[in-house]
């Protein structure tokens, strides 16, 4: 209390010796090279001079504050500090990625899919963030394509982002999770090719379901499931995974119920799409295409091989440490290469963009053995079961 009263009366003493010296400061306009010869009212200049006196104040006061609480501000500062200011550098990042690497295919027109979504088979029930670009569009019209599908992306780049880091949180800890959320722009930037709405969502709520799986929230998945239907129908591919993994805790039936639980939410969801949003096709067939890609190799298609050839080699390094549930959810690898096989394109690598989290998680796996952060069998704030070690 006396530390504040001796800053209230700094304070004080600050503004009367101020308002002691206004004509002074007002008179010195006139010697200022820039404005000398503005013609800058008395009147004016004061009220400049007082608003600056004001900010002054505030930035005093919480830099006092500040100096008060000093001991709780580091002990924040040396917990949170690098993950929040990752977290904002590395949506920057992905934001600023997309907008000046994307571009509109001819395949993919934002306006259309934007006012009319149910007119644009197989991906206009991808509608989480439509929606909030449509939102935009209705507020703002003016707003072009190109601005609705960035602004768009933000909260799913925040999103994607704070997801990593948690996810890479119980591997390193908070302190270096940064280091989670750095190896996730070097595995997803490459992939940014064309505007879409969905790409960089799927990274988040894969390392969203990781988490609740690793944190043994295993119900905590079907609302996950449900939600990343929404986003994007590769969310089924969760599904199996999730059950495979729970089963190391659960027994055989509440496993199955689980998968059940979350199969239902699924097909209720992509129902209700159907129901109100009726396409003539769910998914294009690709096997015959994907083929030629496999016996005629393009450039574009070698680069991608390149690229997921160095993500699944640092992946690699981290399996033979990896908790058994980490392990288990690896059941996305060859289920999403058959979903990419039978509807996807081998050319394109965001096609892999669904298994990002996963190479992150097992290539800290690798980082915390190799330089001893932590005994990989603990983790930061969990316990041995949360890290899937069996019944």
């Amino acid at each position: 209390m006396l530390r504040w009263r001796q800053f209230a009366a700094a304070v004080l003493a600050a503004w009367i010796i101020y308002f002691a010296a206004e004509r002074w400061l007002i008179a010195s306009v006139q010697i200022d090279p820039r404005y000398a010869h503005a013609g800058v009212s008395a009147s004016v200049a004061a009220w400049i001079f007082r608003e600056a006196m004001g900010v002054t104040t505030l930035l005093a006061c919480a830099l006092f504050a500040a100096y008060c609480r000093r001991i709780w501000l580091r002990r924040v500062t040396e917990e949170h500090l690098m993950f929040f200011a990752a977290t904002g550098i590395c949506s920057l990042a992905i934001v600023f990625t997309l907008f000046y690497q994307g571009v509109e295919p001819a395949f993919y027109q934002l306006m259309p899919l934007i006012e009319h979504p149910q007119t644009d088979p197989v991906v206009g029930h991808r509608l989480l963030f439509v929606w909030p670009a449509q939102i935009l569009h209705h507020l703002y019209p003016s707003l072009t394509s190109k601005s609705l599908l960035i602004l768009s992306q933000v909260p799913a780049a925040l999103f994607t982002s704070i997801m990593v880091g948690l996810w890479s949180a119980v591997f390193v800890g908070r302190r270096l999770a940064f280091l989670g959320q750095c190896i996730m722009l070097v595995f997803l930037i490459p992939t940014i090719s064309y505007y879409n709405f969905y790409d960089i969502a799927i990274v988040g709520f894969y390392a969203a379901t990781l988490l609740a799986v690793i944190r043994n929230r295993f119900w905590l998945t079907v609302p996950l499931i449900a939600l990343a239907t929404l986003n994007h129908e590769n969310a089924m591919l969760l599904i199996p995974a999730v059950g495979f993994a729970a089963q190391l805790f659960w027994p055989y039936r509440k496993a199955f119920a689980l998968v059940g639980a979350a199969l239902c939410a699924h097909i209720a969801v992509r129902l209700i799409l159907w129901h109100f949003m009726p396409m003539p096709s769910s998914a294009d067939v690709r096997f015959y295409s994907n083929a030629i890609m496999l016996l005629k190799p393009s450039l574009p298609f070698l680069v991608g091989v390149a690229f997921l050839a160095f993500r699944w080699l640092c992946a690699l390094l981290g399996w033979k440490s990896a908790p058994p549930a980490l392990k288990r959810m690896a059941l996305i690898w060859p289920l999403l290469f058959l979903v990419t096989l039978a509807f996807g394109q081998f050319n394109e690598i965001r096609q892999f963009d669904a298994d990002i989290p996963l190479a992150v998680g097992l290539l800290l796996v690798y980082v915390k053995r190799s330089f001893g952060l932590l005994d990989v069998s603990v983790g930061n704030q969990s316990t041995p079961a949360q890290f899937g070690e069996a019944r």
